[in-house]
């Protein structure tokens, strides 16, 4: 998202240029395609082939991918529709060759409003407009409560994060290198557990990590996904309650709570409250908690994994049990494997 980009990386050029002689191209997909594109390259033998504009623009879908062909690649069919020439390339094109990737990016008032459910606009639409975009998408996400880098936020000291939506900011850890920013993006595009993901990447050598814009060898992607396997827990913790919609309790069933991957619900916060901090909101009971999502598990944690939420501290509680039987709950933020959440209301949504 812009508010997690550093400026520099908003103002790089947007379109950087291939190598000479290559032929520069374009090709829109959408996103649940993006992540086998990410580790197999984009396949000439796919659909109808592979079909790709001269320029930005021409091609169909919220991801635009731009990339090279060495000379001497074949391709046929070139026309021109709709003002765009269009090509077809008859040979596969490894993600070595991909110069940027393009996701969805949410609308400027939209992200203010703390909705990230749509309508959308290309990132590199946004990007082509100049600089200025980006401050502008880091104080709406100040104020919609989203999560900011503290390296963004020391790029403008201006902007206090205190007060832009009822006194506080969730901030957010990025991944310390490209393997690990590789192996997040994987998790957040895809609902595949840990294992099935190192599977796929298995047959991968390199990987395309479209933050730091760099070739990743799969092997410290795969380490990566590793390392951010939740650990197992004991059973005789206490037991907590936390509701949310279908998708991101199958994610919590099967994948286990990941606080660097967190699911975000179309509403931005991850209540009970506010949502300000980066881990999973609990309450004490089925029905404190109801009101969040269809979907109702039940999660056995550590007492002490239990932490009083920032809009609780902010007056003054420090009792991390006291917190968890009020309105607002309780954050856990550790890892949580897949093993200590149980379903106990809205089964029925999760057939679907």
């Amino acid at each position: 998202m812009p508010w997690e980009m550093t400026r520099q990386e908003f103002s790089a050029p947007v379109y950087p240029r291939g190598k000479a002689g290559y032929e520069v191209l374009y090709h829109g997909t959408y996103s649940e395609h993006l992540p086998s594109i990410l580790r197999q390259g984009l396949l000439s033998s796919k659909g109808s082939g592979l079909w790709a504009s001269v320029k930005p623009g021409g091609d169909r879908g919220e991801v635009l991918i731009q990339f090279q062909i060495p000379p001497g690649t074949p391709t046929a069919n070139r026309s021109s529709a709709g003002g765009f020439s269009h090509v077809e390339v008859k040979q596969d094109v490894p993600p070595g060759n991909f110069l940027s990737v393009h996701g969805p990016w949410p609308l400027l008032e939209e992200v203010e409003d703390g909705i990230l459910s749509g309508p959308f606009v290309r990132s590199d639409e946004v990007r082509s407009r100049g600089g200025s975009w980006h401050e502008e998408y880091v104080q709406a996400a100040l104020k919609g409560g989203f999560q900011v880098p503290p390296t963004v936020l020391r790029e403008y000291p201006l902007l206090s994060p205190v007060g832009m939506k009822e006194g506080g900011v969730r901030r957010m850890e990025a991944g310390s290198s490209p393997a690990e920013s590789a192996a997040l993006s994987l998790l957040k595009q895809s609902d595949m557990t840990i294992e099935e993901l190192i599977e796929e990447v298995k047959d991968a050598r390199m990987l395309f990590d479209p933050i730091s814009r760099t070739q990743v060898s799969g092997s410290d992607v795969i380490h990566a996904l590793e390392r951010l396997q939740p650990p197992p827990i004991s059973r005789s913790g206490l037991k907590v309650y936390h509701a949310t919609n279908p998708r991101d309790a199958r994610t919590l069933l099967t994948r286990g709570f990941i606080p660097s991957a967190k699911p975000v619900p179309l509403g931005g916060s991850y209540g009970p409250g506010q949502g300000l901090d980066p881990g999973l909101y609990v309450g004490a009971t089925e029905r404190g908690v109801e009101s969040y999502g269809r979907v109702t598990l039940e999660i056995v944690v550590p007492r002490q994994a239990l932490s009083v939420p920032t809009e609780l501290q902010q007056l003054g509680e420090t009792n991390p049990l006291t917190a968890l039987r009020s309105h607002d709950g309780a954050v856990v933020l550790i890892p949580i494997p897949p093993s200590a959440f149980r379903v106990v209301e809205g089964e029925r949504y999760l057939r679907g």
